[in-house]
């Protein structure tokens, strides 16, 4: 398997994409997108969450905080569930969009 994941892009740049891609000659593979909604609290805390992977919310002091650790705990939770055999192995790509 062969693994690639670009850097983290500047909050103000146009394109707010972050992929991670997983490679496997011997399976065709399909994609996931996990679009992430950002939220500020009225003390000041961020906070980031993916409906499309229900329990998956995260609080960060800083914008970038809620978004390293909403993408972190949505890469766990996928993990998890191609373990357990809820959703197929053959993810090529996970993608990250912001809204």
């Amino acid at each position: 398997m062969t693994f690639y994941s670009p850097s983290l892009k500047h909050p103000n740049m146009h394109n707010n994409s972050y992929k991670i891609y997983i490679s496997s000659p011997e399976q065709k593979l399909t994609g996931i997108t996990c679009s992430i909604e950002l939220d500020r609290e009225e003390d000041g805390r961020w906070i980031a969450d993916i409906p499309s992977l229900p329990g998956v919310m995260t609080y960060g002091a800083t914008r970038e905080k809620a978004i390293a650790d909403i993408k972190a705990l949505a890469l766990e939770r996928i993990a998890d569930r191609i373990q357990h055999h809820e959703i197929p192995s053959n993810i090529g790509s996970i993608t990250f969009s912001l809204q």
